[in-house]
């Protein structure tokens, strides 16, 4: 059995909530770019083909808003086409 001093404990804890805590920015970082929950606009591109654009993170004054893309029928398929910020705009 390791039997670990207070500083090697204190390393551990440290590093430990480091992991956690880069692992959760980066999953809430995925989770925002595929949200669907603020539709902004449907443009169509063919007869029942159409682009879709959502609002998937508002970053405010500082960052700016993000923006995904989907190509969809609305009934059968909904295909991730892309993203985008504020400078990029569709």
């Amino acid at each position: 059995m390791v039997i670990l001093n207070k500083t090697m404990k204190k390393k551990v804890v440290i590093s430990a909530i480091i992991i956690i805590a880069i692992f959760l920015i980066y999953h809430n970082q995925e989770k925002r770019i595929y949200d669907k929950s603020k539709h902004i606009v449907s443009k169509k591109i063919t007869k029942n083909v159409f682009l879709e654009m959502y609002q998937p993170y508002t970053g405010g004054v500082l960052d700016g808003n993000s923006y995904s893309y989907y190509l969809t029928d609305s009934t059968k398929f909904k295909k991730y086409v892309g993203r985008c910020d504020d400078k990029e705009v569709y």
